[in-house]
């Protein structure tokens, strides 16, 4: 990892184990950002977007949490708004002056006008919503003729950790996925997959409850992602990945249909 990519990475857990500092809940929020791996992980996805997406782009950040994709997308020179449930930023380390933040104010809709943003982000969050076609029918909306829709930490159907976490009674998405149907739905509203994948089919995000074991996770960390991409795309055993990412593109074919 490059020195400008570190100091990211080093920034994301230095601002998320400030916010954990207040203990119990708060520490929790943020098992998934305050250690090096896990920070890791946003700032490969923000690159990947990065190379997909035009330059000075117009990006929201579809349900936020905390903002670290969004503030990672700023750096990279984008124009960058974000969006959840909350009122106010739950943390002014990620959503800063630079990003235009918003409060969601219903199940779908997204108060902003048609065709507002070149790119919108889903990190872990269209698996929550109330109904994925009417939501992926607004992000339609909101999106630009050749706007691009980027998810990524989408719960893969056969996934192993998910299976374990169901079994063993702790908490697991009850919303997954494979990507065949995941590219089905995204076809139905009018959109051309250009790219979908697996990601971390070995664990990344350590819980709580595991915590004991992140500083082993952390020292091998360049070892594990290497690893890790290889099982990914592996015939057959990529199928058991954790999670699902996708490019997707509006299919102007369907807007020059509609002028017709």
């Amino acid at each position: 990892m490059n020195p400008t990519l570190r100091r990211e990475c080093q920034y994301i857990v230095q601002a998320a184990r400030e916010y954990g500092s207040r203990g119990g809940e708060y520490q929790k929020q943020v098992v998934h950002l305050d250690n090096i791996p896990g920070a890791g992980v946003y700032v490969r996805d923000s690159g990947r977007i990065q190379r997909r997406i035009p330059p000075q782009a117009r990006v929201l950040d579809w349900g936020c949490g905390f903002g670290q994709v969004a503030w990672l997308l700023a750096n990279r020179g984008h124009q960058v708004s974000a969006c959840d449930w909350s009122r106010r930023p739950n943390t002014t380390a990620f959503l800063d002056e630079r990003i235009s933040y918003f409060p969601l104010t219903g199940p779908v809709h997204i108060d902003v006008p048609d065709a507002s943003f070149d790119v919108v982000v889903s990190s872990g969050t269209l698996e929550h919503v109330d109904n994925i076609l009417n939501s992926l029918q607004e992000i339609r909306r909101i999106l630009t003729p050749t706007g691009w829709f980027v998810i990524f930490r989408f719960p893969n159907e056969y996934s192993i950790s998910e299976q374990i976490a169901q079994r063993s009674g702790r908490w697991a998405h009850s919303v997954r996925m494979t990507k065949a149907e995941l590219q089905f739905l995204l076809r139905m509203v009018s959109f051309r997959v250009a790219e979908i994948g697996y990601d971390s089919f070995l664990p990344i995000f350590l819980g709580y409850r595991l915590r004991a074991l992140r500083p082993w996770r952390a020292r091998w960390d360049r070892e594990l992602t290497m690893v890790d991409r290889m099982l990914t795309h592996l015939p057959v055993i990529s199928a058991f990945s954790t999670s699902i990412y996708c490019f997707a593109q509006v299919n102007a074919e369907y807007n020059d249909v509609a002028q017709v």
